[in-house]
């Protein structure tokens, strides 16, 4: 048995992408693997095929107040079954992967917005069906849930107000794509070669000596040209006072790049004040469909990371992509430059995207199954994103994503 790297006991499996409940409507898409055009083949309204049997395998529901009450539990599960839709995929793809073509655009089966239904796309495996993506687009347009509502808001209002207002500071902390897109990555990452140390990402470590910065900037009344010329003894002082495991790998250099100019230092000042907290309420949300959704699943990654004192509570690594500049027809992609599996993301678990901004286009392809979804600001996509390749379509206007995902390093999926 090969030894398991990373801070898991036991490796992740299949198993835990199986649905627990399936809608009632459900459409059988072709088989991709003799079908080189996709399209529907069969619908039901009532769950069932001839000569596929679907069944729904609920059992314990986890929440955060550890069970919740069978009422509540009853209510999501006949939201699914009644107002969701579900995509069916009548082969397994996880073992036929290699076998498949990619797809071309205009063999594609594309879905479109669903007047605020959310939809699966599963694949079929002795006749359980299985979760590759789920789309929930209704999640922040819940008028019940106005604290929901808000939070979108003021996330969607946070990345506008910094890709007007900090661009020059965004273009030299991130990395670009030739679509135009800046990516910056917070949380943990791993130390290469050391897979049992995570560390924070070099941009959580300039956030984190910003942090010490203001503060101690506030504290003894200092102004920005003083601090830029006393960051090492600032530095000095955050090393004799940091607790142990707190802080880790922050070393001077990210002290002076904190300060290399008052336009970075005022954007990690926006971003610890403003975003962050934003971020981490986000990611609360963002665990808790994880929670009810696949509920061994977040059993199995719901680990406590040594070495690293982190508020976020599920996914310990997120990156934020902002849409900055565009071509001669004022168009920008979203995303990778090509098509892509992010391979460093654990294979049996999800990454989750959710898209902000004001747009046109953006659609998200995945060719290897034939399928095109519509995507638009407010979206919530759990994708297998280590399994399916995956792109985005030309966007017409300024798109937003954040993407919370579990990196296959920090736990056994190396």
């Amino acid at each position: 048995m090969a030894e398991l790297i990373g801070i898991k006991a036991t490796k992740s499996h299949l198993g835990l992408t199986k649905a627990k409940i399936v809608p009632n409507h459900i459409f059988l898409l072709t088989n991709p693997l003799i079908n080189q055009k996709i399209k529907v083949e069969n619908e039901t309204f009532d769950g069932k095929f001839n000569g596929i049997r679907i069944e729904n395998t609920s059992n314990s529901y986890i929440t955060f107040d550890d069970k919740i009450k069978e009422r509540n539990k009853k209510r999501y599960e006949n939201k699914i079954k009644e107002l969701d839709i579900g995509y069916l995929i009548p082969i397994n793809i996880d073992e036929n992967l290699n076998k498949l073509k990619s797809i071309k655009d205009n063999n594609c089966y594309k879905i479109t917005n669903q007047n605020n239904r959310n939809y699966f796309i599963y694949q079929l495996i002795n006749n359980e069906v299985y979760v590759l993506v789920s789309v929930i687009n209704n999640y922040f347009i819940n008028h019940k849930k106005q604290d929901q509502i808000d939070l979108f808001n003021n996330i969607n209002d946070s990345l506008k107000y910094i890709s007007i207002n900090f661009t020059d500071a965004i273009k030299i902390l991130a990395k670009i794509n030739s679509r135009n897109t800046y990516a910056i990555y917070g949380g943990c990452i791993f130390m290469q070669g050391h897979y049992n140390y995570p560390i924070p990402t070099e941009f959580e470590k300039f956030r984190q000596a910003a942090n010490y910065i203001e503060e101690y900037k506030q504290e003894n009344n200092y102004d920005f040209i003083f601090i830029k010329k006393n960051y090492k003894n600032i530095f000095n002082n955050f090393i004799e006072n940091k607790k142990l495991n707190e802080q880790i790998d922050i070393k001077e250099t990210h002290f002076q790049n904190a300060v290399r100019s008052e336009i970075i230092f005022n954007f990690f000042n926006y971003y610890n004040i403003i975003l962050f907290p934003l971020i981490i309420k986000l990611e609360y949300h963002i665990s808790k469909l994880i929670m009810n959704s696949f509920p061994e699943l977040f059993l199995d990654f719901n680990i406590k990371i040594p070495t690293i004192n982190s508020k976020l509570l599920f996914f310990k690594s997120f990156g934020i992509n902002f849409s900055i500049g565009s071509d001669s027809l004022n168009q920008v992609r979203q995303g990778a430059v090509d098509l892509h599996k992010d391979s460093n993301d654990c294979l049996y678990a999800y990454c989750v995207i959710v898209v902000f901004g004001t747009f046109k286009g953006g659609d998200i392809k995945l060719p290897e199954i034939g399928i095109v979804m519509q995507i638009d600001s407010g979206y919530i996509i759990l994708l297998r994103s280590a399994l399916l390749s995956h792109m985005n379509s030309l966007v017409l206007g300024n798109r937003y994503s954040m993407v919370f995902y579990l990196n296959k390093y920090l736990y056994n999926e190396v």
